[in-house]
């Protein structure tokens, strides 16, 4: 399309930032309190499951009458670290390079203008990721000619394959570039949920529970399990097939962006106290339990200065099949709350207690909210990047 190599300094729009959140209060049913004993018996998890990506801008695009339109590169790597005797060991990696900017939009602008229209699109040399989904299926079967697995996504339309850049928004840059953030960010996340559905069998036979670094709230975690992999769609579509996927899944949210709007204030007055409620908003679900607690109250009440994202709150989402004894087909009504409590503090213990040792960046957000798991194998993740000019490089390769 005749592309131009981006060399010049990295624009703005490309550094990594830390997350601005904004809180926003929920109507939910307030189930429990409890203290947790942290000298008791825990239940460890056994997998945990995170992603890294990195982004780099690598070619502009020159359309008669706009600005330059960038084209970006993503390198996206997931994987599972395995907890044997209190170390954590690598157990599993995929990792893809996507190609991505709105070609259909740019298409439109050049048939409207009358310009020449460029012979063959990217997806005629490179699959693609788009609303029909099956990433991970992809991300686990393309072989040569490439030595990653590498695809092109055309951001002009969103993972519900809506219209998300028309072509007056090709005048913003920052919003081309913004748009293919949240598809990169899509792409991980779909990428996450094919991993852990890949390790639950595995988890499921040792009776051991999977821990995914993020919400299992309902419309995001259906959405990605769809683009992860079709026949995810199925499984999901019968309470029992759902009650199977979810038993061994755990979520851990470290940035808290919603909260309860009553029944919080004791998390911050008790260390290791957890406030257990549901949800009533269909689009989070209320087919887990969300658990709220201070990860670290020993760090967040004597730590000044250090980034505190809601007090050093953490959310940890437990489906409810996670803690039932036995398939009740009444379990996805609202009202549902019989679980085993003694099983729930187990699991809850056993997460607090990864808590050490924390991470080394006081200077991060993640110092307060993440679990050493986590952050061993996120970690590992980034250590596996590539370089924004490896991105760079490897793009120029391919276009």
């Amino acid at each position: 399309m005749g592309a131009a190599p981006a060399v010049q300094v990295p624009a703005l729009e490309e550094q990594e930032e830390e997350p601005i959140t904004e809180l926003s209060a929920k109507d939910t049913l307030h189930i429990d309190d409890i203290d947790i004993d942290l000298n008791k018996d825990a239940e460890y998890p056994l997998f945990f499951v995170d992603g890294a990506e990195r982004i780099a801008i690598t070619h502009y695009i020159r359309v008669p009458g706009y600005p330059r339109i960038p084209i970006v590169g993503a390198h996206i790597v997931v994987g599972a670290g395995e907890l044997r005797n209190e170390k954590i060991f690598f157990k599993a990696c995929r990792e893809i390079f996507v190609v991505i900017f709105p070609y259909q939009a740019i298409i439109n602008v050049l048939i409207a203008s009358g310009a020449s229209i460029p012979t063959g699109e990217p997806g005629q040399f490179m699959d693609k990721l788009d609303w029909s989904g099956d990433f991970y299926v992809k991300a686990s079967q393309q072989k040569m000619p490439y030595p990653i697995p590498t695809f092109f996504c055309d951001s002009t339309l969103d993972f519900q394959g809506n219209v998300s850049l028309r072509e007056s928004d090709l005048i913003a840059s920052g919003n081309v570039i913004r748009v293919a953030k949240n598809r990169v960010d899509g792409i991980r996340r779909a990428l996450e949920v094919g991993l852990v559905m890949e390790l639950r069998k595995e988890a499921e036979r040792h009776e051991k529970y999977i821990i995914v670094d993020g919400p299992l709230a309902n419309k995001p975690f259906l959405m990605y399990g769809h683009l992860a992999d079709k026949q995810l769609r199925q499984d999901f579509s019968t309470p029992q097939t759902e009650f199977t996927l979810l038993r061994r899944l755990i979520g851990v949210v470290k940035i808290v962006e919603v909260v309860p709007q009553e029944g919080l204030a004791s998390v911050f007055q008790h260390n290791f106290r957890v406030s257990v409620h549901k949800f009533k908003d269909s689009d989070i679900g209320w087919h887990f339990l969300a658990c709220f607690t201070i990860l670290r109250p020993e760090l967040t009440s004597l730590i000044r200065g250090a980034p505190q994202i809601a007090g050093g709150l953490v959310r940890i989402d437990v489906p409810l099949p996670a803690v039932m004894d036995s398939y009740d087909p009444n379990w996805p009504d609202i009202g549902f709350t019989t679980i085993n409590k003694d099983k729930l503090e187990r699991l809850l213990r056993g997460i607090l207690k990864l808590r050490t040792p924390p991470p080394h960046d006081v200077s991060s957000y993640r110092f307060l909210t993440e679990l050493y798991p986590i952050h061993e194998v996120e970690n590992y993740l980034h250590s596996r990047l590539f370089s924004k000019e490896q991105i760079r490089t490897y793009t120029w390769t391919k276009i």
